[in-house]
């Protein structure tokens, strides 16, 4: 009951937090976000805030880095992996958070690697709100259900163990070599990866040089020597490719649709799961990931309605990253967090009621759906922190590059010379 007394008075206080002046209207936060805007402005609606315009083309937004780096922002959003925050912090003074109430707790409470990434010459200038794979990771199916709701064993009617599964890229190559080595008969009803399956094999070799592209980048540039893809270990990577596209040729009715699908490549934003695997192609056992956060300029004029923002960040990222963030918060103090994000929003998102009814009724059961399960935390704790690795690695756009190999018009000697002048403008 305390608890609950607990939760309920840390929101009255939350909804009715600062008394705002007849200038209020001019006097306006401003957000380089985009997400968390309307969040920040249905808790406080007598606040004005607006984000940053970000002009767009085809390709996406353009001058996003001039923009941030220009700072006329209060609060902004960024992937400290995509930006460099000593850099940042170099163009726009950035607020030492450790210096506001409870932030430096909240430092304390996250794994070291995370911390490391947050911090700039001894500052906390950071809070982590996103933290997802920066590269795809593979996931084994177990059991598939049919359109009839009948369920199959995949690996067993396959024949593969734990001792078959791969870690590496080249390893990878030899479980789809193997698996279209089996009878088609034991094949029948299955597919080696359900976003290929039915595409050509251009096609495929795009979908996997994408994935070696952004393995061999993450794993081998350490942020100072430029980025080479002229290595034993990359030609090695696309001789791999050759053997996979070698295998899937040696059946042309080797598919037998997508409810069979053997393994599941995930999408590089995808959440980094204990159980999923992550390849990589040397020894380096890290595990790249992308860390989004949020940084207030320190030069503000609204530093409290900019720090009453970054409190609605805080909550609302935790049901989705608390335990890939924070090793040293109990199941207990994430759900309590939790709950005060859901409760403060339910009053104007028209959520059905069972969801309502569901967040009431965790304030007594202390269950949630949503999160994650003390097990599956400990099993991140264990298997996927150890190795996180947040390297500062720009986006690059190798999309023509990629289709010049895959349809044959690059060899492979080209193909890597555009490469390495794509990132190394990129890095430059």
């Amino acid at each position: 009951m305390k608890r609950l007394l607990l939760i309920t008075l840390t929101l009255c206080l939350l909804t009715g937090n600062i008394a705002v002046g007849e200038d209020a209207a001019e006097d306006i936060l401003t957000a380089f976000d985009g997400v968390n805007t309307l969040e920040y402005q249905l808790i406080y609606p007598d606040r004005a805030a607006q984000d940053v315009e970000i002009p767009t083309d085809e390709n996406g937004y353009v001058g996003f880095e001039d923009l941030l780096m220009g700072g006329d922002w209060d609060i902004a959003y960024v992937y400290a992996t995509d930006y460099d925050l000593a850099k940042l912090a170099e163009a726009v003074p950035l607020l030492d958070l450790s210096t506001q109430e409870g932030y430096q707790e909240k430092f304390d409470m996250m794994y070291p690697k995370v911390q490391e990434a947050i911090t700039v010459d001894g500052r906390m200038v950071a809070l982590p709100t996103r933290l997802h794979a920066a590269v795809m990771q593979l996931q084994i199916v177990d059991k598939v259900t049919d359109g009839k709701g009948n369920e199959r064993d995949v690996r067993a009617q396959l024949g593969i163990t734990d001792a078959d599964l791969p870690s590496t890229f080249s390893e990878l190559a030899t479980f789809a070599v193997d698996y279209m080595a089996l009878p088609r008969e034991t094949r029948k009803g299955t597919c080696f990866n359900t976003d290929i399956g039915k595409l050509t094999s251009s096609t495929s070799i795009h979908y996997y040089a994408d994935y070696l592209i952004d393995l061999y980048a993450h794993e081998v540039y350490d942020g100072s020597t430029p980025l080479n893809f002229d290595t034993p270990m990359f030609r090695e990577g696309l001789d791999d490719i050759d053997r996979i596209m070698k295998a899937f040729k040696s059946d042309p009715k080797k598919n037998f649709g997508d409810n069979g699908s053997m393994c599941y490549v995930q999408s590089g934003s995808g959440s980094l799961e204990h159980d999923y695997i992550n390849l990589r192609l040397g020894e380096n056992q890290k595990i790249s990931a992308s860390l989004g956060v949020m940084v207030i300029n320190a030069n503000t004029q609204h530093l409290a309605e900019a720090l009453d923002y970054l409190a609605i960040c805080y909550r609302s990222s935790m049901l989705d990253v608390g335990t890939s963030i924070y090793d040293r918060m109990t199941y207990d103090e994430m759900l309590d967090i939790i709950i005060v994000s859901q409760l403060e929003l339910m009053p104007y998102y028209q959520w059905d009621e069972h969801t309502m009814n569901e967040v009431q009724k965790a304030q007594e059961t202390r269950e949630y759906s949503g999160m994650t399960s003390p097990e599956a935390a400990q099993a991140f704790r264990e298997n996927v922190a150890p190795y996180l690795s947040f390297t500062v690695l720009p986006r690059v756009d190798a999309y023509k590059a990629v289709k010049g190999y895959a349809n044959g018009n690059l060899s492979a000697d080209e193909f890597i010379a555009k490469l390495n002048a794509l990132y190394a403008e990129a890095l430059k």
